[in-house]
């Protein structure tokens, strides 16, 4: 699975969906330091836009979405390492929520 922008829109608000991988730019992404902590999340379809938590909350179950990126709390990621594994959490939400897929869907949307 690939996180994915429907039909390659690259408009504001267009919802980041999970996709089975097509190998098409839809499903190319660039991480792109800000500063020595945080990242974030380009599109390579079109630099200017990336993927953010749709509001700038820390509220569990946010949306992510596209965004034209303005340097928002809400547009800025972290990596964290935990044993093994790395996950990537959101500066909105202090650090304290990440990136996921409702219920640990394996489903195409």
């Amino acid at each position: 699975m690939s996180l994915d922008l429907p039909e390659g829109k690259l408009d504001d608000g267009t919802n980041i969906q999970q996709w089975d991988f097509n190998k098409l730019w839809a499903q190319q992404w660039r991480l792109v330091a800000v500063d020595d902590e945080y990242f974030r999340i380009v599109s390579l379809g079109d630099e200017s836009k990336c993927i953010a938590v749709a509001s700038d909350t820390a509220d569990n179950g946010t949306n992510v979405e596209l965004q034209t990126y303005t340097g928002g709390n809400n547009q800025l990621f972290k990596l964290v390492k935990s044993g093994s594994y790395y996950g990537i959490v959101s500066k909105c939400s202090a650090e304290n929520s990440g990136l996921d897929v409702f219920e640990w869907s394996t489903e195409n949307g």
